[in-house]
């Protein structure tokens, strides 16, 4: 059976954001994804343009097989990507279709922003011909918005970019396709979309659970949301959001876990700026962390909130650092005598500006010292920008890196780490029905492995998980062998997610009626039980 796995080459020069992790009940928003550009960027609503699956302008097919010329070339030659030298490897066909599929992509993302593959306005016939191809229906990424004059500076933008450039010199690659879109009267007067088709010989067998190397890192475990939920804030307790049980921390212990992360609210755990802890709320809290403390396992406590609170940005004239630092000076001297108990300073900051990321440096230090003095010694997890991203820990964005910024990281007791989030579909949120491959997952986290063992620092992947998919199944497999056979840099993992309100979503390891989920079968591999 011939299976072909699409790639889509996002070029990202004018700007780039997509939608980051969502689902459940929780507070998710969006942010950037997998080597993604702006859905929105140039879009001109009042457009029109040649049928995308008929007659396509001539120099604008000329510009496609400039482009495909270039990726040939290239391809020909070899290259480096995140410090990996890979040889030279065949050029690739044009396929009729993915052509097809490119064009109307980017006839739809500069008319509407909208997707023709997917939905209810899909093009249900070019969908259907691109199922035939084995395509999952969804595109894997969104075309970058570009102003360049010439093919080689298309392709040197994907070589620039972590996740496209592997793509390029993947050597299973056979077929490829580049649409190219025209709208001087849009905002942006250029588009370009790519999609690269790796042909036969990848078919996965069905993945079959087996026993696995156990436990190599210092912690492994699970979020157990439900405090970070709703939309109603601070809501009603039991109504509006919930928290995890002990019995759902003794079942994950009795698998082998020995971590549990906590999200929670800021704005529930302190009412009001500066204020006291909330009696109530840090009872419901400081109960279950107890609890999985008391079962010898590590809580990491998460407040979720995006480097925001009430919508305002951390740092800013409505939500000073020094009240950041009044709430965790405040939390760390609760927990302080319990060295089980890990302090996140933040979920996923995202979308903080130019110059964002070290203003939220400059956040994170002030919570930091003040932690240390209240004379708490626990270990601190810090975050990056950009949703905290693995995958584009090292790329640029508003001219600078988390790589570049998060190095002033400043702790006087030297006992912190690096949380990074990595998911493993198309756009790195989480949302997506399948996994793109089955080696994306180390794809995505082998640049940030090699920039933390270079930087000498420790890290902790506090959140990734997938549907249960046979190509998830080999993903998260070899994720979390990656993360073993690296434990070095990586002190653990808490997978996404578990809780008493998911229901049924589809990243959920939450047991249902006793019955574990299919994705634990995968987890436990990396499990030693007590």
């Amino acid at each position: 059976m011939k299976c072909i796995l699409f790639m889509l080459i996002a070029f990202t020069f004018a700007c780039g954001s997509s939608s980051e992790k969502s689902g459940g009940g929780g507070t998710g928003g969006t942010g950037a994804g997998g080597g993604t550009g702006g859905a929105d960027a140039g879009i001109d609503a009042g457009a029109t343009f040649p049928d995308c699956k008929g007659d396509w302008p001539a120099q604008w097919v000329t510009k496609e097989q400039e482009v495909v010329a270039a990726v040939n070339a290239a391809r020909a030659k070899g290259g480096v990507c995140n410090g990996v030298t890979f040889p030279p490897v065949p050029t690739l066909t044009t396929d009729s279709i993915l052509t097809q599929v490119a064009r109307c992509f980017l006839r739809d993302q500069d008319n509407a922003g909208s997707n023709a593959l997917v939905g209810s306005t899909a093009d249900v016939a070019l969908r259907d011909q691109a199922l035939a191809l084995n395509y999952a229906g969804q595109l894997l990424g969104y075309a970058g918005d570009i102003v360049v004059a010439s093919a080689d500076e298309v392709v040197a933008g994907m070589l620039g970019n972590a996740n496209q450039c592997p793509v390029i010199f993947d050597p299973k690659a056979t077929t490829g396709a580049m649409g190219y879109l025209a709208d001087p009267n849009g905002d942006v007067p250029q588009r370009w979309a790519g999609f690269v088709a790796v042909g036969p010989g990848v078919v996965l067998p069905t993945w079959v659970a087996s026993p696995g190397p156990g436990r190599k890192v210092e912690y492994a475990g699970v979020n157990l949301a439900g405090a970070d939920f709703g939309t109603v804030v601070p809501g009603v307790y039991n109504q509006d959001y919930t928290y995890p049980t002990p019995d759902e921390i003794d079942y994950f212990v009795a698998k082998g876990m020995n971590a549990f992360r906590f999200p929670f609210l800021w704005e529930r755990m302190q009412r009001t700026l500066n204020g006291d802890l909330d009696a109530a709320e840090l009872n419901r809290l400081t109960s279950i962390v107890s609890h999985a403390t008391g079962a010898g396992a590590m809580a990491l406590l998460d407040p979720h909130n995006y480097a925001r609170r009430g919508g305002a940005i951390i740092g800013s004239d409505t939500v000073p650092d020094a009240a950041f630092a009044d709430f965790w000076s405040k939390l760390a001297n609760v927990f302080k005598s319990d060295q089980h108990v890990v302090f996140g300073l933040m979920n996923e900051p995202h979308d903080l500006g130019v110059g964002g990321t070290a203003r939220w440096l400059t956040s994170a230090n002030t919570a930091i010292s003040a932690i240390r003095a209240a004379s708490a010694t626990n270990l601190i997890l810090v975050p990056g920008d950009h949703w905290t991203g693995a995958w584009s820990w090292t790329q640029t964005f508003d001219g600078t890196s988390n790589a570049a910024v998060m190095t002033g990281v400043v702790d006087s007791a030297n006992h912190f780490a690096f949380e990074v989030h990595q998911y493993l579909d198309a756009d790195s949120s989480g949302s997506g029905t399948d996994c793109v491959s089955s080696k994306i997952g180390v794809d995505r986290v082998t640049a940030f492995t090699t920039w933390a063992r270079g930087a000498g620092v420790r890290a902790f992947l506090g959140e990734f998980g997938s549907p249960a998919t046979n190509t998830c199944f080999y993903a998260v497999d070899n994720l979390l062998g990656y993360v073993s056979d690296n434990a070095d840099v990586w002190l653990g993992w808490t997978c996404w997610a578990a809780g008493p309100w998911w229901g049924d979503y589809s990243l959920s390891v939450e047991p249902v009626n006793g019955t574990d989920t299919p994705q634990m079968a995968v987890l436990e591999r990396y499990l030693t039980p007590p």
